[in-house]
């Protein structure tokens, strides 16, 4: 079995193993849970998350045209959106990895070398999981670093896995004549100025996330959180990033509910860490289907 058939095997564990801890907390505070309210401020909260959701890809968006204009500079912001909006339900498939191979056949389908593609998307990947990290490690330093290790392994671990995979490229692809031309093609992709810009577009979805998180619990549980914006955004992009980098977890499904829960349950007690985690994932999946069929109505009007 090769090592990236076990890295995934492992990830798809990982994604198992913290769904039944995030189910079997529930359970066991099934009785405690606080009941939802649907009072219009709750439906009003409700339908701004899903926005919030939205927003957050038509800023990522953004930031992938900005560094897609590198080498097509014609390429707008209602082609980057339509593409990377519609291709944002792929990621619930197993194997996390589907919505990327969408994006790159959308952007071909737009003339964009496939190969260009792929530099594009793995460049804004790794921006995006670096914007997370600077959002999240903030929030870990002023409240203790017990959960900073596991960012980082996890960060290095996706990075050191990209990073062998780019060079047993490279060592294939060395003696062809190809490679020089590509190099030089796609080395604007990696200008210091742009990835800058980029990286600081990358940031804004983060500060999003956190509004997002908190119109959900004071939309359906009012006055019952001592927390506020900030601690929600770091924490939501803590979980976001341990979510990203692991393996077969399809949106981060079940990874990303638990160490939500494990960063508010002292906070906000068991019961409501629970609620809440469940809450944001059913607004995000809500979201991700509304940016799809928004995406799909800005490609019609193309």
């Amino acid at each position: 079995m090769s090592g990236r058939a076990v890295v995934r095997i492992l990830g798809i564990v990982v994604t198992i193993a913290s769904i039944a801890f995030l189910l079997s907390r529930l359970a066991s505070n099934v009785s405690d849970l606080p009941p939802i309210e649907w009072r219009p401020a709750a439906v009003l909260a409700l339908v701004a998350a899903i926005a919030a959701v939205v927003l957050i890809e038509v800023i990522h968006s953004f930031g992938w045209r900005t560094l897609v204009r590198a080498i097509r500079p014609d390429f707008t912001w209602r082609t980057s959106f339509s593409i990377c909006g519609r291709s944002q339900i792929g990621k619930y498939l197993p194997g996390n990895i589907f919505h990327y191979a969408q994006r790159v056949t959308l952007a071909a389908e737009q003339g964009i070398e496939s190969k260009l593609a792929i530099a594009s998307v793995t460049i804004d990947s790794v921006l995006v999981l670096a914007a997370g990290c600077l959002v999240a490690v903030p929030g870990l330093l002023t409240v203790g670093v017990e959960h900073l290790p596991l960012v980082l392994s996890r960060s290095l671990l996706a990075l050191g896995l990209a990073a062998a995979a780019a060079l047993v490229a490279i060592g294939i692809l060395w003696r062809r004549r190809t490679l020089r031309d590509f190099i030089d093609r796609a080395l604007p992709l990696l200008a210091p100025g742009r990835l800058v810009l980029v990286l600081a577009i990358a940031v804004v979805p983060f500060l999003i996330a956190g509004v997002s998180v908190q119109l959900v619990l004071d939309g359906f549980w009012p006055g019952q959180s001592p927390l506020g914006w900030l601690d929600y955004t770091w924490g939501f992009a803590l979980a976001f990033v341990v979510g990203f980098v692991t393996p077969g977890s399809p949106g981060g499904i079940g990874v990303r509910d638990a160490v939500l829960f494990a960063l508010y349950q002292q906070q906000l007690g068991p019961a409501l860490a629970a609620s809440l985690s469940l809450a944001t994932r059913v607004v995000y999946i809500l979201g991700d289907l509304a940016t799809f069929c928004v995406a799909s109505l800005v490609r019609r009007t193309e």
